[in-house]
């Protein structure tokens, strides 16, 4: 397993987007598969983004797709970046992870296998992304 991590330590003058650091890993502009709230997010769009994400791999093409909203102090995603070359990361990203704007935002992104990231649904209507198997 892969992992890459950047600008936890607030060691870069200038802080990046979330979608900069994707452009960084896909290094093109990667196919839209979906973003979606992390509160209330519909289960069928969660499946779609998931068969599109099948689908870019399949064409070799670059994929995103997410789940991302406000949390206590800052933004958070989560979600898969396909590349090109058929690799999928799982990634995790948080605006600002000390708590505020006190520090540059966190971004990781890990090796994750398609078939290893599922939906979840519980009985209170909240459906996620959700890698089942790290390897």
């Amino acid at each position: 397993m892969v992992a890459q991590v950047y600008n936890t330590q607030g060691n870069q003058p200038t802080r990046m987007s979330l979608e900069d650091h994707i452009l960084k890993e896909t290094s093109v502009e990667p196919i839209d598969c979906g973003t979606h709230p992390h509160a209330k997010a519909d289960a069928d769009a969660l499946h779609r983004s998931l068969a599109c994400a099948r689908d870019a791999i399949k064409q070799h093409l670059a994929f995103k797709t997410m789940q991302r909203g406000p949390g206590e102090d800052s933004e958070y995603a989560c979600g898969l970046i396909g590349l090109r070359d058929g690799a999928v990361l799982w990634f995790d990203y948080n605006s600002g992870p000390c708590g505020g704007r006190g520090c540059n935002e966190s971004f990781e992104a890990r090796r994750a296998q398609i078939s290893d990231v599922v939906v979840v649904h519980d009985a209170t209507g909240f459906h996620r992304f959700w890698w089942a198997v790290r390897r």
